[in-house]
């Protein structure tokens, strides 16, 4: 998938919420002075940062800006030049847990398995076979729970991102929908889209959300028309639709076909 042709750039005020950044393949991502843990393009945003910091640092979230700049100080410090030693294992550290949290997601285990089982397993495998050094650096890389949940959320919205930024590209689209209900009884809404990139059919999972009222045809068309005006996307180049065949799908007063039919100017 292509990234999305703008790219968030970071703001002096992000500070403030105790970020910095780092620059990767020239794409800038957030990276937090008290933790250094470096997340996802994506998440250059105040409310994602804000977020980030109040729940892995909440003794600090009240702090003034003058302490997050000695902690970007002492971060500073910390890091070699460009192509130093510290900065190459701070960025591998990152890019093996994104690695090790799309696995765990792919398998649909539970998230401590990264330290509970993953890491312990890793680091035994690692001192027969190479050394007691390179346990060490296994070490570095952050796989706790909280940290796997952020990269997968990250690593997911970045997907989204780049559908949404493909299908705004595209000449025109179509999607399927289905409504189910998970486990613990909650209206879940799942849509597909198809479009064109690069002279190519895709298929990529577009939208899925919880219905917070009801499963009504109505419901599920207003979840549908508030993400296309959240994030831009023309219901003009929306062509067709297909559903599960549920009654909230093909009821006559709010059967979803008829509704975005109309929706389009």
């Amino acid at each position: 998938m292509a990234w999305a042709s703008r790219e968030r750039q970071y703001m002096d005020k992000f500070l403030e919420l105790g970020f910095y950044y780092v620059t990767d393949r020239g794409v800038q991502k957030p990276q937090c002075v008290i933790c250094y843990d470096v997340l996802s393009s994506a998440s250059m945003k105040p409310n994602k940062l804000q977020r980030h910091l109040t729940s892995k640092h909440t003794a600090y979230a009240d702090r003034d800006r003058a302490f997050f700049e000695r902690k970007l100080t002492t971060l500073r410090n910390s890091r070699l030049d460009k192509q130093g030693k510290c900065s190459q294992t701070n960025e591998r550290a990152v890019e093996a847990s994104y690695r090790v949290s799309l696995c765990i997601a792919k398998a649909k285990k539970p998230l401590t398995i990264g330290e509970e089982l993953i890491m312990p397993c890793a680091k035994d495998m690692v001192s027969l076979m190479i050394g007691e050094d390179m346990v060490n650096k296994l070490g570095t890389i952050p796989l706790s729970n909280n940290t796997v949940h952020m990269r997968i959320c990250d690593m997911s919205e970045d997907i989204t991102t780049q559908n949404i930024a493909a299908i705004k590209q595209s000449p025109w689209h179509v999607i399927q929908l289905d409504e189910s209900t998970d486990i613990s009884s909650c209206p879940q809404l799942m849509v597909w889209a198809r479009f064109i990139k690069d002279d190519y059919f895709f298929d990529e999972p577009l939208l899925c959300k919880s219905l917070e009222t009801t499963t009504k045809g109505d419901d599920i068309f207003k979840r549908i028309e508030t993400f296309y005006h959240e994030n831009g996307l023309d219901f003009n180049k929306l062509i067709g639709s297909t559903t599960d065949g549920a009654p909230a799908m093909l009821g006559k007063k709010f059967r979803i076909q008829s509704q975005i039919a109309t929706s389009r100017p």
